[in-house]
Parts: structure tokens; sequence; C-alpha cells
């Protein structure tokens, strides 16, 4: 399971310019201020609730998503030199994380977003590996609720299944009772990067 998908929600009131994200996102790949092989940027502005303005690359793909009506910022891990999901998915948050406080501190948006930090979504986006069912549930949850309790206090995280459609991917939306600055949970998320388990 190499594609991973880490995905944060802008907070109430923040409405993307995903016309400005295509000049951001050119720029990000010019100043290379994403890890990795970024090599170009799609837009999807023409679907409404879609993907919106990705930079896709060879190890990643990330951008501004806004499907289902809730802007976002997604990371896809798509390629990773190790075989532990904790480890993929560690990664796919530190790729997250950063790409939103990136964007909070973009000066070349005209309004500036901002991102809340108590709710995201994780995807498995394997659906032959990882079918949206409760045998991969058993087999994922306790792994990516390590990975989610390291860097948010274990009493205030809940995890909960999609289970509207067996057929959209694995997909857990986590809730957390308190919102931790973007810059300490890239702290916590680096040192479990640096040192994983």
């Amino acid at each position: 399971m190499h594609r991973i998908r880490v995905k944060y929600f802008l907070a109430n009131g923040h409405d993307p310019n995903l016309a400005e994200m295509l000049d951001v996102f050119h720029l990000w790949i010019q100043q290379k201020q994403m890890d990795g092989l970024p090599l170009d940027v799609a837009d999807y502005r023409h679907i409404k609730e879609g993907p919106g303005v990705l930079i896709v690359g060879h190890e990643f793909d990330c951008g501004l998503d806004t499907s289902e009506g809730r802007p976002g910022f997604v990371y896809v891990s798509k390629q990773s030199s190790s075989d532990s999901l904790s480890d993929r998915l560690r990664a796919a948050f530190h790729g997250a994380l950063t790409g939103c406080r990136n964007l909070e501190t973009e000066s070349a948006l005209t309004n500036p977003l901002s991102f809340r930090t108590d709710e995201m979504e994780i995807m498995l986006l394997d659906r032959l590996r990882a079918p949206n069912r409760d045998t991969t549930d058993g087999q994922v949850r306790g792994q990516i609720t390590a990975v989610v309790e390291s860097l948010y206090d274990p009493s205030t995280v809940t995890l909960d299944r999609d289970t509207r459609d067996e057929r959209s991917a694995f997909a857990l939306m986590v809730n957390a009772s308190d919102a931790p600055p973007l810059d300490h949970l890239i702290r916590r998320v680096t040192t479990t990067v640096s040192n994983p388990e």
C-alpha cells in the first residue's frame, strides 16, 4: 500500500483562489520547495468539487483539493523506500503538514489561507490491497492509530471509518478535541520520521 493520502481541511470561511494556486505551485517547483521530484502542475478547476490544482511528482502528488465541497491540502505518497505502513504514513503526514504551513505563509496569495488541525482524512488508495472492508480495518487501524497518537494527545483523538460505499477507498476521518499549531505537529512528525519505531 504505497499510495497513502492525507488531507487537512481549510478553516471555515477560507475560500481558495485556485487560479492563484496555479502560479504558486509553479513557483514552488521552480524554487524547489518540495522534497522529491515534482514534475508538473495539473489543473482540474473545471471539475466541480474535484481535485482542484495539484503538483504531480514522481514520489508524491500534492495540492489544493476541493472534493466533496471541503477544500483542503492533500498529500499523496506514491513511492517509498520503506515497506512499513507506519513509516509511509509518517512521511505523508510530514508532506501534508509542511504543505499547509507553506500555504499559510505564502506571500504570493492575495488572501492568506488557514488550515484546521483538529480534523484530517487518511486514505489508502490501493483498493485491491486495501478494500473498504472490516478486514482492512482490522489489519491497519492499529498502525494508523499509533502514528496519529504520536502527533496528538491520544486522549483527544477518534478515528472513524467511512463505510458509506464499499467501492470507495478505505478512509479514516480523524478528529481531535484540541488543535495543535502546525509547527508543533511538524516538529512531532519530523522527530518520528527521523527516529521511526
